[in-house]
């Protein structure tokens, strides 16, 4: 399976959220921006969309994803059961207990392994596998 390594942003691996044009499409997903050009290289050779982080776009933190991927992985399978969260381990691959989840933070150093698959329709999908924590960046919720 493929690898891609930069930074996380937006990291929701605990529970799938939608997104605002799909709110009932609920999926595990993370950005992984800050891509060197090895990485944006292995992004492009398989075929993914490498987006760029416009500074410009007036959006909060804009620009600071750089040029980045979006993986994600489905949040329910067809029958409505909640699929379970893609593996967080440790730089010596050591599953991480479920609090680390909550605390995974944009500009965490990640390596990110995802599957590649081409759709019966021929449309070719990134499904998110498993995030593997380098150097964490703890997330600090004024909510909580």
């Amino acid at each position: 399976m493929p690898v891609i390594s930069g930074k996380a942003y937006w990291p929701k691996l605990h529970t799938p959220m939608g997104g605002p044009m799909s709110p009932e499409d609920k999926r595990y997903s993370i950005d992984v921006g800050n891509l060197d050009k090895k990485n944006v290289k292995v992004a492009k050779d398989l075929g993914m969309t490498v987006k760029t982080d416009d500074p410009d776009s007036e959006k909060p933190n804009a620009g600071m994803k750089e040029e980045f991927v979006t993986l994600k992985a489905y949040g329910y399978d067809y029958n409505g059961n909640l699929n379970p969260k893609p593996p967080l381990v440790d730089a010596k691959n050591n599953q991480l207990g479920d609090e680390m989840y909550h605390v995974l933070g944009n500009g965490s150093d990640v390596n990110v392994k995802f599957a590649s698959k081409v759709t019966k329709t021929g449309f070719q999908m990134f499904l998110l596998q498993g995030v593997q924590v380098i150097s964490l960046v703890e997330y600090d919720n004024p909510n909580a």
